[in-house]
């Protein structure tokens, strides 16, 4: 039990936090109305809930949603068209929610503004998938995808390793960290540049630095777009003796028809 003293300053910063409240009110991060009194990290309860999570058949490679009409079309065994033709070099892709409006306002939020307190929700949803799906059975470590050294001075974090510490507490796995790093100067922010520039931008991007010889890996990473980062990260532990790569995001984008 806390001393007495400790008791008073905890029912005094309470008091205060309840009255800023209703004194100076804050607004949701993802929809601008006032937060009532209780809510998580800033946002409200109801775009907590508008977050959409990825249900129903995606691509084991690259976890991007598929209609149900392909989930054992022939010879692709449910894999997308474009990991027919280039799968990822991943054994198995896992994802939390789409990439959707609400969903990139919060990790927006979270990556431009500096508040890395929202990522710790996420990860715990990527916990959730990570054993709900039978991952956390299938992989020995969990990997973070590095951020550049420069968008991580920025920042004051990085985003991924917030995840994915997050993750490694909600199931046990080891989290190694320092394992991969981006080359200090390697191009321009994946961000920027189409799809065809990310996968050629990544290539030799990715550095690893601790010894992952027979090792099964979990990637863990923020959203998955392309894939090229998760594939430059891949390739780069498999070169270095890597036995199992997996890879588990908070976000997936969808597919190009179901467009935002």
């Amino acid at each position: 039990m806390l001393p007495p003293s400790r008791r008073v300053l905890a029912a005094a910063g309470r008091w205060l936090h309840g009255a800023a409240v209703h004194i100076f009110p804050s607004r949701c991060l993802a929809c601008e109305r006032e937060l009532p009194r209780f809510h998580l990290v800033g946002a409200c309860a109801e775009c907590w809930a508008s977050i959409r999570p990825l249900f129903g058949p995606t691509c084991p490679r690259c976890a991007l949603p598929l209609p149900p009409s392909l989930r054992d079309a022939g010879p692709a065994a449910g894999c997308c068209a474009r990991c027919v033709v280039r799968p990822l070099p991943l054994d198995e892709t896992v994802a939390s929610v789409l990439y959707e409006a609400t969903a990139r306002r919060f990790l927006l939020r979270a990556k431009d503004h500096r508040r890395a307190e929202i990522l710790g929700p996420l990860g715990a949803q990527v916990a959730v998938v990570v054993k709900a799906r039978g991952v956390i059975d299938r992989v020995d470590v969990i990997v973070p995808v590095p951020s550049a050294a420069w968008t991580r001075w920025r920042r004051g974090f990085d985003p991924a390793m917030e995840i994915a510490r997050e993750v490694a507490r909600r199931t046990g796995l080891p989290l190694l960290r320092g394992a991969l790093r981006q080359r200090t100067f390697s191009g321009p922010a994946a961000k920027t540049l189409g799809a065809a520039a990310r996968w050629r931008g990544a290539e030799g991007r990715i550095v690893v630095r601790r010894a992952v010889s027979g090792l099964r890996i979990l990637l863990v990473d923020d959203v998955l777009t392309t894939g090229s980062t998760a594939a430059a990260c891949a390739s780069a532990l498999r070169k270095a003796g890597a036995v199992e790569i997996r890879a588990a995001v908070w976000a997936r984008t969808p597919a190009p028809s179901r467009s935002l």
